[in-house]
């Protein structure tokens, strides 16, 4: 008789433990797959914000050397890139105008990059394994 309640007891453990390590397994699934989640979004927004800032650096530029702004030309880049942050309906006046829009444009994916690295590293607070 002794025998056979110890096998229930040892029985249930072995199923707690089935379990917990499922649902562990599961969580630590769902942590990593957030990590490349965060991980691409974080690397789209500084791809993208990095090619604004360099919009802008060439617009100063040009600027400086006094260039006559075409605004059909423009274009142009904006759709190459393939960026966030489209330009106004009624475009750009000046290169000075475009310079503001591409800075504000650049600094506020770099913010909302930082606030994806923070989450990043909540999840990875959260990770069992490394």
């Amino acid at each position: 008789m002794r025998l056979i309640a110890r096998f229930r007891v040892r029985s249930m453990m072995a199923i707690v433990v089935v379990v917990a390590l499922g649902f562990g397994l599961a969580f630590e699934w769902k942590n990593r797959a957030d990590r490349v989640n965060l991980l691409r979004k974080s690397a789209t927004l500084l791809r993208d914000a990095s090619i604004h800032r360099m919009r802008a650096l060439e617009c100063q530029n040009a600027s400086k050397r006094k260039l006559l702004y075409r605004p059909a030309e423009r274009v142009k880049p904006w759709a190459a890139d393939g960026v966030r942050g489209l330009p106004p309906v009624n475009g750009f006046r000046s290169w000075d105008e475009e310079m503001e829009n591409h800075c504000y444009w650049g600094d506020r994916f770099y913010d909302q990059a930082d606030g994806w690295d923070q989450k990043l590293s909540a999840i990875e607070s959260r990770l069992l394994l490394p």
